[in-house]
């Protein structure tokens, strides 16, 4: 699901000469998606983790579901209409190569003859 990746994400936080830098929220390509402040100690990086991919699924899943229901709201052709339509398109497609005929006919002997 690459779509929500923190799911799947890791955080490390970067230390140079003992010195505590930012917490990187970084995924499973080694993107970073977020930064995190250096004042946070390990529980606190995990807890907001936690907390960010429990939101992300709950939104994800919302909008799967709401996907869903709008599918249904789409506009549904009843069985009679749906045939006029297929006979319209097929029409069209005759016309279409009827057209194409004549204009092989005027492009190759330059009348309609």
């Amino acid at each position: 699901m690459d779509k929500i990746q923190l799911q799947k994400c890791h955080v490390t936080q970067m230390t140079e000469r003992s010195v505590k830098g930012v917490w990187l929220v970084k995924n499973e390509a080694g993107k970073v998606l977020a930064e995190l402040p250096k004042e946070l100690d390990e529980k606190q990086v995990m807890a907001c983790i936690h907390f960010a991919r429990k939101f992300e699924l709950t939104a994800f899943n919302f909008g799967i579901q709401f996907g869903k229901t709008q599918n249904g709201n789409g506009i549904e052709l009843v069985p009679d209409e749906r045939k006029r339509l297929l006979r319209i398109i097929d029409e069209l497609t005759k016309s279409n190569h009827v057209l194409a005929d004549q204009f092989d006919k005027i492009s190759i002997n330059g009348n309609l003859n």
